[in-house]
């Protein structure tokens, strides 16, 4: 009899050891970019064999620094990590984190804040709770308006034609929000110059694009950003058109803008490695405005710092209204190109010309 005890004894351990024993799961990498060049080896140096766009998803191999090894095709191809998450099962964004850090985000109920979404991919569900039905996914980089539940770990949220609730963990410290209501750029009126258009290509990238087409990209994505935010945006072109750089100027001063911006990307074949951000300023008068744009581009995407200064160029000259010259980055440069075609920079961009507006008009 005591020999069947220990018997039974040890089935048990071995059976509550088993139950504890995790899960593997095999770890697969998500492409977070259209157009991004795969390669035999990690770094920009070897061959590219492919390219490989947003949502795809393969096999994790391995990683070297910045470089994430998958298997492509069978073979064993090379990406940059900055462009793709590595994953082991789908992550529960809704599960609080260990250390409790909540979103500090009590006595605002009723306001309205905007804000960007920090992680992969949100749920927004149908009530706050992680119960309710899944409304959508929410990707990281899109904006957000949002208005806090007192007493209650989640939010309301409207996204596009979406609402829905999330955890209020997710967004992490009201100081980074910006409130709607009583938003600075509350009748503003800015003039987006996306640069180039039509015949008129710009430059032509590594890659083979050009520069119009990157440049109506950005610009886009900082309209769409500033009207949210309550300024009126108005675009010199809307279309892959030629035109001439008096008229986008007079653009500017016919509606009295508080802040005309004229969007470029830098190229410079013979030096391929050339990389970093560059602002240029006319009127002396602009110089602030210069300053508070280009550190805040610098400081939200890291970018090398080429500086600010003046420049006597056509379209900053014929406007008598505060203008600058933006040019966010070489697209003659490899790794510098395969950021600017990424989605996550572009919003970094946008937030960072957005936070420098916010700084020159709070001075004034």
């Amino acid at each position: 009899m005591k020999r069947y005890l220990s018997i039974w004894i040890i089935f048990g351990i071995l059976l509550i050891s088993l139950t504890n024993i995790p899960t593997i799961y095999a770890r697969q990498v998500e492409i977070e970019t259209d157009d991004l060049l795969v390669r035999s080896g990690p770094g920009t140096s070897y061959e590219p064999i492919g390219h490989v766009s947003s949502g795809q998803v393969f096999t994790y191999l391995d990683q070297e620094g910045e470089w994430i090894s998958i298997d492509y095709h069978s073979e064993t191809g090379w990406i940059s990590a900055q462009f793709a998450s590595i994953t082991t099962e789908q992550e529960n964004w809704e599960e609080k984190p260990s250390n409790d850090e909540d979103a500090q985000t009590d006595g605002n109920e009723g306001t309205v804040f905007t804000t960007i979404i920090p992680v992969d991919v949100v749920n927004l569900r149908s009530e706050p709770s992680t119960n309710g039905d899944i409304v959508t996914e929410i990707p990281i980089g899109e904006m957000i308006s949002f208005s806090v539940m007192n007493d209650s770990d989640w939010i309301h949220v409207t996204w596009g034609d979406y609402t829905g609730y999330m955890p209020s963990w997710i967004i992490g410290d009201e100081m980074q929000f910006t409130e709607v209501q009583d938003s600075i750029f509350q009748g503003k009126v800015i003039v987006i110059d996306p640069g180039h258009g039509g015949i008129d290509v710009g430059a032509i990238s590594a890659a083979g694009y050009y520069e119009s087409d990157y440049a109506m990209m950005t610009s886009e994505v900082l309209r769409d950003t500033l009207e949210k935010l309550g300024a009126t945006v108005y675009m010199t072109r809307e279309d892959d058109y030629y035109y001439s750089l008096s008229p986008r100027a007079s653009l500017a001063n016919l509606h009295l803008a508080d802040v005309f911006l004229s969007i470029h990307y830098n190229s410079t074949p013979q030096y391929p490695s050339a990389n970093g951000m560059n602002t240029f300023y006319r009127e002396s008068n602009d110089r602030a405005l210069a300053g508070y744009v280009h550190n805040s581009l610098i400081e939200t995407t890291e970018a090398n710092d080429r500086g600010y200064d003046s420049g006597d160029y056509s379209v900053l000259r014929t406007g008598s209204r505060p203008g600058l010259l933006l040019e966010l980055g070489f697209i003659s440069n490899v790794e510098e190109e395969e950021n600017i075609q990424s989605h996550q920079y572009q919003r970094k961009m946008t937030e960072g010309i957005i936070h420098g507006l916010r700084r020159y008009f709070s001075q004034r």
